[in-house]
């Protein structure tokens, strides 16, 4: 994953495979989905995009936020508040032993802003928020989120960047604000 998050001025692979790709409007019943901040690219005809790998090291990620206390600078970071069928949903899906669990949508977002100063790592963070559970990360360049249970908002299964047939990737302007809006 670290040879295609931003690499500084130098590089960001993932970005470079989708540009040229048309973003694609999505609906919902006829009426486009209110989302101006973000343009919806569809990658499942682009075979270096692999987004089952894409999904496991988000999964991995979150997964390994549940279940261990991470320590950044001598500063120890207390488990995400995740539920322990969830935990274990994700261990499954991480052994093989299941495919991408249910009522579990993943959005992968990527930062359309070429020049962005920010370069830095920010650990999973999230729990229960109004009906469903809702977990972000950020690598430079990409924000993960990860939303679980049956009564996420509407809006977030068609943006599903496993579930979809478009296998669809976020490209955003700011996406280090929105990781925080939360």
């Amino acid at each position: 994953m670290l040879r295609h998050c931003k690499r500084g001025k130098a590089r960001f692979r993932l970005r470079e495979m989708i540009a040229g790709i048309q973003p694609v409007t999505l609906t919902v019943d006829g009426t486009p989905l209110p989302l101006p901040q973000a343009r919806f690219i569809p990658t499942r005809l682009v075979p270096r995009i692999q987004m089952e790998k894409l999904a496991y090291f988000a999964a991995s990620v979150i997964w390994r936020a549940g279940v261990h206390k991470w320590v950044i600078d001598e500063h120890e970071l207390k488990p995400i508040d995740i539920r322990q069928d969830q935990l274990e949903q994700l261990r499954r899906f991480l052994l093989g032993e299941t495919g991408f669990p249910e009522d579990t949508y993943l959005w992968i977002s990527v930062s359309a802003v070429i020049d962005s100063p920010v370069t830095v790592v920010f650990p999973p963070y999230g729990g229960f928020h109004d009906s469903h559970y809702s977990f972000r990360f950020l690598i430079p360049g990409i924000m993960f989120a990860l939303f679980m249970g049956c009564f996420v908002p509407p809006i977030v299964p068609p943006l599903c960047s496993v579930k979809t047939n478009d296998r669809l990737l976020h490209l955003t302007a700011n996406i280090e604000n929105i990781a925080f809006q939360y």
